[in-house]
């Protein structure tokens, strides 16, 4: 029996909504919901996929004419080492449906970029070009690695601000990931592997400190940082060998591939980025990718 959640983004979807059938949250948060004189407003169902957020929202009572809505990704930590804001949100609200007394909204939006945007930028021509599927900066991002940051919506009622927040999780992707085990590796642990038609990323830790000598000639203690190779096999048989050094900067075929690389001596994280300069991979042609001699077999289930 197709749940109520599902039904309502059916509704607002259409039948491809059953492609992120196992990728649909339904929230209890109390932090989810807002009660005024007037109305009563709750999330209720959300889908978060690589670059869109899908929210449905329930509202008893009326809306107020100045009603608007606005969101972002925001991380639930907030120090000053920690960027709170990690994208904004662009997108609409359209009525779905009415059931016994309650409407219906689906919020739509687009994560895009925060960092350099000026609120004078902003217009129809700046949110079509960040919020195009095919926009370079999409290319590189996805929700998938706000796993458990928060989406946070603020509503404009009557003049006052209300939020409504709730986690992000339950990411859908079409790119190939993979977690592995904290203990595959000696002296450091690879966190994740993501690879999408754009780049290859991996990210992880280190778990080992060594002497290393200083300018001042004195001894201090820092995280030894791991070197990094992949492999990507495709399925038939060719490999795309990945590697770096200072050029930062290599061929496949012709194809170029850049290096973006980030090593934290405090924490011991570190992250690498191969960026496809020019060209796209066909994930349905990847077998298996190998990190430092570990093969990660891809999975690819019949429908």
């Amino acid at each position: 029996m197709e749940s109520k959640a599902m039904g309502l983004f059916r509704m607002a979807l259409g039948d491809c909504v059953y492609e992120y059938a196992d990728s649909i949250n339904e929230i209890a948060e109390e932090s989810a919901a807002v009660v005024t004189e007037d109305c009563t407003i709750r999330l209720q169902s959300t889908i978060f996929t690589d670059h869109n957020v899908y929210a449905i929202m329930a509202v008893e009572g009326e809306l107020p004419e100045d009603f608007s809505i606005s969101g972002r990704i925001v991380d639930p930590e907030d120090t000053p080492r920690i960027p709170r804001w990690k994208y904004m949100l662009f997108g609409s609200m359209e009525e779905i449906g009415y059931q016994d007394g309650v409407r219906y909204f689906l919020c739509s939006a687009t994560i895009t970029d925060w960092l350099y945007i000026k609120p004078q930028d902003i217009d129809e021509e700046f949110i079509e070009a960040h919020t195009n599927p095919d926009s370079d900066y999409l290319k590189y991002e996805s929700l998938k690695n706000c796993e458990g940051k928060t989406l946070e919506l603020t509503l404009n009622l009557n003049g006052s601000k209300y939020i409504l927040t709730t986690v992000v999780t339950n990411v859908f992707t079409k790119n190939i990931v993979f977690y592995p085990e904290p203990d595959l590796y000696d002296g450091y642990c690879i966190e994740e592997i993501m690879l999408t038609p754009f780049e290859l990323k991996i990210r992880g830790c280190s778990r080992e400190i060594g002497e290393h000598s200083k300018s001042t000639g004195e001894y201090g203690n820092e995280w030894i940082e791991p070197h990094i190779r992949a492999t990507i096999v495709l399925v038939d048989g060719q490999e795309i060998n990945l590697d770096y050094d200072d050029r930062r900067l290599f061929f496949y075929q012709r194809h170029p591939i850049s290096v973006i690389r980030n090593y934290d001596t405090s924490t011991g994280k570190f992250y690498r980025n191969w960026r496809f300069s020019r060209w796209e991979l066909d994930l349905s042609q990847v077998a298996a990718i190998t990190v430092n001699g570990i093969t990660y077999r891809v999975d690819r289930q019949e429908d």
